[in-house]
């Protein structure tokens, strides 16, 4: 019969914190959700530069935003310390991920297939990644107790500090040239107030 192996003690489970990727796009139940949209029912809350550029489509049985060319969306306006999280899917090419906008400032996160940055002015951070085309992502992207991180599938990709935050802003999603992307399960989520 053979000697009986004891299961491994299970481990414990590591609660979600706003201060961590979750690896999820909506918000947390500690945390208050500012906006929220999955298209199923439009594209309320969203300005977008070009109506011919964005649709919403089916895809997966599930709406979703589609962008193509070089094209913009925005959302909000006065959002501070937030978990912005959504599902990426990039058809071909590539988009920014734009955080903070007000007026010309803004954190400028370009996501690819090939890489993942972070622009503030003149400084670059980056990360190589090694993402398929038309394959889902998570991407959370927060700005909290001064300190910036984008995560993808649960993983932190960038996590910097910034001494001098850019002020409140919202949201903009940014199509380029010769791409499609897909996104959906947006939300912005602000954490408790202590964490």
């Amino acid at each position: 019969h053979g000697a009986r192996v004891p299961l491994a003690p299970s481990a414990a489970s590591i609660p979600a914190t706003s201060k961590w990727p979750t690896g999820q796009t909506s918000c947390l139940p500690s945390e208050t959700e500012l906006f929220s949209s999955d298209f199923e029912s439009g594209t309320d809350g969203w300005n977008f530069s070009d109506n011919r550029s964005w649709s919403v489509v089916q895809v997966d049985g599930s709406k979703v935003l589609r962008g193509a060319g070089h094209a913009h969306a925005k959302s909000g306006s006065d959002w501070d310390e937030v978990i912005w999280r959504m599902r990426v899917q990039l058809l071909t090419g590539s988009t920014h991920l734009n955080f903070h906008v007000r007026n010309n400032l803004r954190y400028l996160i370009p996501f690819s297939a090939d890489f993942t940055q972070l622009i503030r002015g003149d400084s670059i951070t980056d990360t190589q990644a090694n993402r398929m085309h038309k394959e889902w992502y998570v991407v959370e992207i927060s700005l909290l107790d001064k300190v910036f991180r984008v995560a993808v599938n649960g993983v932190i990709e960038i996590e910097q500090q910034d001494p001098n935050p850019l002020p409140p802003g919202g949201i903009w999603l940014e199509v380029l040239d010769d791409s499609v992307v897909l996104f959906d399960d947006i939300h912005v989520c602000v954490p408790a107030a202590s964490f």
